[in-house]
């Protein structure tokens, strides 16, 4: 059998009590919101203090390594959500906005840090030039340069921006073959110096056949 006491009911009403003031007065807020009545001495300190009932808030855009902080729904944003960026005559970011206009340039969410609302967003997906040389480290005498930035670039094409958050979407792109043959050659050279090949005292070769085949 369990005992409450007086005081623990008293605790119970008040709490109750203070979340039922909380939904009054954000119930409150939002009726004059709809009714247009914006300027008000009472409802202004009340909705500093609960947030209102606007879920616009302050939000900070990172695009190509360029940041802007403006006031945006931010229920209206998700991993590859699109919103549309203008640029000034300088390429600085100026403006964001969920509609498209003439002169936008449409990015997709990458990633969202909700503890500080910093929204990083990407336009493409690009390989980098690291990566084109280390193929052509590889395979450069059977295939021209020229040849290998066409094939990534093709494969690049292929990313869906409003996708590109997910690992499958990467996953399932002939880029992830690339990488990994990469990654094997890399093991294979390691596996062959002679440190490590005495180390192994003739283990070494299944080793390599494996990432091989």
């Amino acid at each position: 059998m369990t005992c409450v006491s007086g005081a623990g009911f008293r605790l119970s009403a008040e709490a109750g009590a203070g979340a039922d003031r909380k939904r009054r007065t954000q119930l409150l807020v939002r009726s004059t919101s709809r009714c247009g009545i914006r300027a008000n001495p009472f409802l202004e300190p009340l909705k500093a203090y609960y947030g209102g009932s606007m879920s616009t808030r302050l939000v900070t855009f990172e695009i190509n390594g360029k940041k802007i902080s403006t006031q945006y729904d931010r229920t209206k944003l998700r991993l590859g959500t699109i919103v549309f960026v203008r640029f000034s005559e300088g390429k600085e970011p100026i403006a964001i906005s969920p509609q498209s206009s003439d002169g936008t340039v449409p990015y997709a969410v990458r990633w969202i840090a909700p503890s500080t609302w910093h929204v990083e967003l990407v336009s493409e997906f690009k390989v980098r030039p690291e990566f084109a040389k280390r193929v052509e480290d590889e395979i450069g005498e059977y295939i021209t340069r020229r040849e290998i930035d066409t094939a990534l670039t093709v494969f690049s094409n292929r990313v869906r921006i409003q996708h590109f958050y997910k690992t499958s979407e990467l996953g399932n792109n002939p880029l992830s073959v690339v990488f990994t043959v990469l990654e094997r050659l890399h093991v294979c050279r390691c596996l062959q110096q002679e440190p490590v090949r005495k180390a192994l005292f003739g283990y070494d070769e299944p080793l390599i056949s494996y990432p091989i085949g």
